[in-house]
């Protein structure tokens, strides 16, 4: 059975429900690229205990600001055991 949800395609799907520990998505402008990783972080919130060894890093301020909303949207109060941010942020905070 199929438990795709509609706004995704095959590939987005598959790269949600990939088990792998670690993804590295390339694609290009308005691929849905930040929307196939925010419904993937949903995804392991809903699985994983440590919700706190989640770490999303953008290219752009903007990508993050969108993620975090959405994300926010989706899996609520959660959101700020997450880090969400471009590389240079995180790279600041290390």
């Amino acid at each position: 059975m199929d438990d795709r949800p509609k706004d995704l395609n095959p590939s987005q799907w598959n790269v949600v429900k990939n088990q792998s520990q670690n993804l590295l998505i390339v694609a290009g402008p308005g691929t849905g690229k930040t929307h196939t990783i925010t419904y993937r972080i949903a995804h392991l919130c809903d699985s994983l205990n440590s919700k706190n060894k989640i770490l999303a890093i953008t290219f752009t301020n903007k990508a993050a600001q969108e993620m975090r909303e959405r994300l926010r949207i989706r899996i609520g109060q959660f959101i700020e055991k997450i880090y969400i941010g471009t590389f240079h942020s995180f790279c600041l905070e290390l």
